[in-house]
């Protein structure tokens, strides 16, 4: 075990603190967010429009469109699957937060650092193609329904930052892991 001195072991377990109270934050968030959305009789939603669209219930104009409408079930649950990317913020968080509690007590690279460490960065990295795949899809049933698949142009924003932090935290847990070995293979020879 290292020895960490008593400010950095209160500053690291203060960011895990916060960091796991984000987590749940985010998750109560999006869990509740997506009920809401998802029980409403006529859900609010943007779209991307190409022309205007008149005769639409709500607001539309050359660039976007606020439409109310009440979507089919299946085309609700498209939209609602599309904020899988908070739950996957929650999650890197709350390995983040073990992370950061590990090193307050001194843990140097065990096995399950390199494990939370994968998790997060893999859902981080899952969770902006999932968005991307489900936001597509939902906006695509959501033109069909509404009857007018020539004023609105399908789409949805990918997530690059997302994408490539996921990939760097799946990469540090590699980091992780040969560190362990490294450690193990020097501790019998000092």
């Amino acid at each position: 075990m290292n020895v960490v001195s008593t400010a950095d072991r209160a500053a690291l377990t203060v960011f895990a603190v916060l960091l796991w109270a984000a987590a749940a934050a985010a998750s109560v968030i999006v869990i509740l967010t997506t009920i809401a959305w998802f029980g409403a009789a006529a859900p609010s939603f943007s779209l991307a429009a190409d022309a205007l669209a008149p005769g639409l219930p709500g607001t539309a104009t050359f660039t976007a469109a606020e439409i109310t409408f009440a979507l089919s079930t299946g085309a609700r649950v498209l939209f609602a699957g599309a904020t899988i990317t908070g739950l996957a913020w929650a999650a890197a968080a709350a390995a983040g937060g073990y992370l950061f509690w590990a090193a307050a007590r001194g843990a140097r690279f065990r096995p399950a650092l390199t494990v939370f460490a994968r998790v997060a960065g893999i859902a981080l990295a899952l969770g902006a193609v999932l968005k991307f795949g489900l936001s597509f899809a939902a906006t695509a049933a959501a033109f069909q329904e509404l009857g007018t698949p020539d004023t609105f142009a399908p789409g949805a924003a990918f997530d690059l930052g997302q994408l490539l932090l996921g990939l760097t935290i799946a990469a540090l847990a590699y980091l992780f892991q040969r560190g362990r070995r490294l450690e193990q293979d020097v501790e019998g020879l000092v």
